[in-house]
């Protein structure tokens, strides 16, 4: 599912982010990606997803290199869950996850509200904007954001940050149904 071979970034002549990074994750493994802040766990990510370009290396995903793939097609077979949460703070949850999704063919979309309700989202919320949310909240949506196009693979980026015990254990049940169905996903964190 991802091949990485000798995998290198560099943020400007004197920064150098991956020095030589290989490795493999299988189809509907769960792969953490651990280290410290200032690792590249994030830049690894960002390339991964084809945020980041100018790297050095090869990267394939789904077979493909990184590098050639269509990103439309591409894009639709991924999900990702950034660290800070990207949500439009004015809309609601609801009103995020039916604009994300119609990025994506209707028949892989999942219905928002049964994905927040997944999440065990609190529903006195779904029509309140995004502002009004605690870190713990957003982070739900963000999820429900990564999940909402059913993703072959999926990025998570300290994906249970900001959330309570509760949340966190619920996250990781998440997680292993996901991969129950065959999904494949990519979980940066701290040491």
């Amino acid at each position: 599912m991802i091949d990485v071979k000798d995998l290198t970034f560099s943020y400007g002549k004197d920064n150098q982010a991956l020095h030589g990074l290989n490795f493999i994750v299988n189809k509907g493994e769960i792969f953490g990606f651990l280290g410290p802040n200032g690792s590249g766990k994030s830049t690894t990510q960002k390339i991964l997803t084809g945020i980041l370009k100018g790297h050095g290396g090869t990267v394939s995903l789904f077979g493909q290199d990184i590098s050639t793939v269509h990103a439309q097609d591409f894009f639709q077979r991924i999900g990702v869950l950034f660290e800070f949460p990207y949500l439009y703070a004015n809309l609601s949850a609801i009103d995020n996850l039916k604009y994300f999704s119609s990025f994506y063919p209707k028949e892989q979309v999942q219905d928002p509200e049964e994905l927040l309700e997944r999440l065990e989202f609190k529903r006195d919320f779904l029509k309140k904007p995004v502002a009004s949310y605690s870190k713990g909240m957003r982070q739900r949506v963000s999820m429900a954001r990564a999940l909402i196009s059913s993703p072959r693979l999926l990025f998570l980026d300290e994906p249970i940050s900001g959330l309570d015990p509760s949340g966190a254990v619920l996250f990781r049940k998440i997680i292993e149904e996901e991969q129950k169905k065959g999904t494949t996903v990519f979980i940066t964190t701290q040491l």
